[in-house]
């Protein structure tokens, strides 16, 4: 009798496709105001705007198309913020952005752990060119692999689209 029981539950498991993992989820979908855990940080999209130029984040004298974020380090290292080109993609853009973090003292090119940091992600446009009335920002995630001899090496992209935002770029 446990031995039928047994042999039909293996059965359902093979016709079901076995013991594999379902479907991945497709993205969230997602506006303007989200916060994405992404693992290593949290981010919300707070705007997109097109605009000139800044110093020390581009070319003042070229229009472009900035997203504005709040992004906490969730890690126990300061890094870098370029490491969040890893895990944000602009759809539309074909650059990767000049990002800097805006603070009261100006600009930077750090997160540390556990505060909250305003930064920009800028994408200089081609003189003449049309900005994306909407821009679809593909969201990605860290994965924490634990302990590791090389505290940089603990986090690594998963490689995957959790969420994607979508904004629309204001003039400024």
């Amino acid at each position: 009798m446990v031995l039928a029981a047994a042999a039909i539950t293996l059965g359902a498991v093979v016709v079901s496709g076995g013991f594999e993992r379902s479907e991945p989820r497709p993205p969230l979908q997602l506006k303007r105001g989200a916060i994405v855990d992404q693992g290593r940080f949290r981010t919300e999209f707070v705007a997109a705007t097109v605009g000139q130029g800044q110093p020390g984040i581009s070319d003042p004298l070229r229009r472009v198309l900035t997203v504005h974020l709040k992004v906490t380090n969730l890690s126990d290292r300061t890094v870098p913020v370029q490491t969040l080109n890893d895990v944000l993609k602009a759809g539309a853009m074909a650059q990767t952005p000049r990002v800097a973090v805006r603070g009261r003292n100006g600009l930077s090119t750090q997160l540390h752990p556990n505060l909250m940091a305003r930064v920009v992600l800028a994408y200089e446009l081609r003189s003449g060119a049309t900005p994306p009335t909407r821009l679809r920002v593909d969201v990605g995630t860290y994965e924490d692999r634990g302990r590791s001899v090389d505290a940089a090496r603990r986090w690594r992209p998963a490689r995957k689209v959790i969420a994607q935002v979508l904004l629309t770029p204001r003039a400024t």
